[in-house]
C-alpha cells in the first residue's frame, strides 16, 4: 500500500466514525466509510446508515438473503458513496474501512455482490479495504 493509500484509508476511516448504523444481529453497532477517488482527488463519500434508497434496493436482489421477509434495505456505504458522486466514476478508485463500535478492525470488508456489481457498472477500477488485521486490493475487471 502506498502512502496515498493510507491517506485514503485514515479518510475512510473518520468517514465511517460518523455512522452509528446498528445491525440487527446482536445488536451491534457497524462502521462502514467509503471513500471514492479520481486522479488523488476525493470526489464523493459515503456511510452506512439506517436510510434506504431504490438504488440499493435494486441492487439488494443480487444478495442471497434478499427474499428474507426481516431484509431491509438499508444503503451501504458503498452504494452511499456512488449515489453522493456527481462525476463520472470510470477509473477511480474506492477506499472501504470497517470496523465495530470499539474501533476495533472487523472481518474482511469486501463489498458485498450488490455493491460489487454497482461499483463494477459505474466503471470502478480498483478497490482497497480493511481486513483482518491489514488491507486488501482489487483491480475490477
Amino acid at each position: 500500500m502506498t502512502k496515498k493509500d493510507k491517506k485514503f484509508m485514515r479518510i475512510a476511516e473518520a468517514v465511517s466514525k460518523t455512522s452509528t448504523f446498528r445491525t440487527t444481529m446482536q445488536h451491534r453497532i457497524v462502521h462502514i466509510g467509503a471513500v471514492i477517488v479520481k486522479k488523488n482527488r476525493i470526489i464523493s463519500v459515503g456511510k452506512n446508515s439506517k436510510k434506504t434508497h431504490p438504488i440499493q434496493k435494486y441492487y439488494d436482489r443480487y444478495l442471497s438473503y434478499y427474499n428474507d421477509v426481516k431484509f431491509q434495505h438499508h444503503i451501504h456505504a458503498e452504494i452511499s458513496a456512488i449515489v453522493n458522486s456527481n462525476e463520472d466514476l470510470y477509473g477511480c478508485t474506492m477506499y472501504i474501512y470497517r470496523c465495530d463500535a470499539t474501533e476495533k478492525w472487523l472481518k474482511c470488508c469486501r463489498p458485498c455482490n450488490a455493491c460489487y456489481t454497482l461499483i463494477k457498472k459505474v466503471g470502478i477500477k480498483r478497490i482497497v479495504y480493511t481486513i483482518n488485521n491489514g488491507y486488501a486490493e482489487e483491480i475490477i475487471k
